[in-house]
């Protein structure tokens, strides 16, 4: 498993792995890719889908805490340099890869300091594309209600004002399962039918999963939520992805828990 996801850096060099952000953020989307193709049942040699998430949560760790961000102001480093980590402030994408994995292998300690992280304060970095401002808001709502804090009105206004559908389905989800009931399992499923009708382009690779999805029912599973029967929502015209002239990809499932990433658990995979 250290292999591969430190081999595809090889290319780079040492100075640039140690004080970039680009080398970190490589090494995650690499190994996300690998729990994806593990998803699809695709042979993965030797690497276990739970080792992998769980290193992956260490790798987002070190993103967000390593000491490599104290190190803005090293002499040693050229201007471009100190520059480079000084700007590293796109954190969203690599704390939802870490939330996402520690929640998959239960790492309680580093999921303190992940639900600890995003803060009202934490500006909101444009290049964590093609996330927005609104998916920070909804991160913001998660951490508090796991630190078992208020909600924040700032982000909940943020997301109620939002012009887009999938922020306030997410946020609805969210409301549902804290407050309990069968009204999580109607929001939850209506997100779920949006992301495939709405999100998913049809083709196959690591957007074929909602981590959103993933994240709000591995944390249901944790308060003892049953998950809704997503395999009874079926899809009146399967979706088609053009590839090249003459071909086409079709939908890979009906069943809407395959939008899950590992929706039986990472430790059977």
């Amino acid at each position: 498993m250290r292999s591969y996801l430190r081999g595809s850096l090889r290319g780079f060099a040492p100075r640039t792995q140690k004080f970039e952000e680009h080398g970190r953020s490589i090494r995650l989307t690499a190994g996300v890719e690998v729990l994806y193709v593990a998803h699809m049942e695709y042979e993965i040699g030797e690497l276990k889908p739970r080792a992998v998430a769980c290193e992956l949560t260490h790798l987002a760790l070190d993103f967000l805490f390593g000491r490599w961000r104290t190190l803005a102001d090293n002499p040693a480093l050229s201007e471009n340099e100190r520059l480079q980590v000084a700007a590293s402030g796109a954190w969203l994408g690599q704390y939802r890869k870490g939330l996402l994995c520690a929640l998959l292998c239960d790492q309680e300690p580093e999921l303190k300091l992940l639900q600890d992280y995003p803060t009202r304060e934490r500006s909101f970095i444009d290049s964590a594309f093609p996330l927005k401002q609104t998916d920070q808001d909804w991160y913001l709502l998660v951490s508090q209600w796991l630190r078992k804090e208020e909600l924040d009105v700032e982000s909940l206004d943020s997301i109620n004002q939002s012009r887009d559908k999938r922020p306030k389905l997410l946020l609805r989800s969210l409301l549902d399962l804290i407050a309990g009931g069968d009204a999580f399992a109607n929001s939850f499923t209506e997100y779920m039918v949006s992301f495939r009708d709405r999100e998913w382009d049809g083709s196959p690779g690591i957007d074929f999963t909602s981590a959103e999805a993933t994240i709000l029912w591995n944390i249901a599973r944790r308060s003892g939520v049953k998950r809704p029967d997503l395999a009874s929502v079926v899809e009146e015209k399967p979706k088609f992805k053009v590839k090249r002239p003459g071909v086409k990809m079709p939908m890979l499932t009906t069943n809407l828990a395959d939008y899950l990433l590992f929706p039986d658990g990472i430790d059977i995979a």
